[in-house]
């Protein structure tokens, strides 16, 4: 009996050190986070590529029905993942300011997410837009 327990430990033994001079890969070095005031500026840039399309699908129809407020402001909270897309977006209207139907239209609008140099991180920002200009 005790000649296994030795034989045993022996056998574990070996196998942890051949086990531990395996060598490991390195683990690939993440490319450093972008502030986030350089994605916030980065995603207020990709959202004013989208201010025509804000304007004559949301905006104008709303124009058309009531004619007050002639601008309003939306604020946009979007967190952009590690890789640079888009993961989630809200559109916060200001009461008394905003236009609601404005709101919910910019908010119907996902086909187009919104895709900037990869931050490294995920990162949640909030820009405010003013409609129509």
């Amino acid at each position: 009996m005790p000649g296994a327990i030795l034989i045993g430990s022996i056998v574990i033994a070996a196998a942890i050190y051949v086990g531990l001079r395996r060598p490991t890969s390195t683990p690939a070095t993440p490319s450093p986070a972008i502030a986030a005031a350089d994605v916030e500026g980065q995603v207020r840039d990709a959202l004013e590529a989208q201010r025509l399309r804000f304007v004559s699908d949301c905006w104008t129809p709303s124009a058309a029905k009531v004619g007050e407020p002639v601008r309003s402001p939306y604020s946009f909270n979007v967190t952009i993942a590690a890789d640079g897309h888009e993961i989630s977006r809200g559109i916060i209207e200001l009461r008394g300011q905003s236009r609601s139907d404005v709101a919910r239209c910019l908010r119907a609008i996902v086909d187009a997410p919104l895709q900037i140099r990869a931050p490294g991180q995920n990162t949640t920002v909030t820009v405010a837009i003013w409609l129509p200009q």
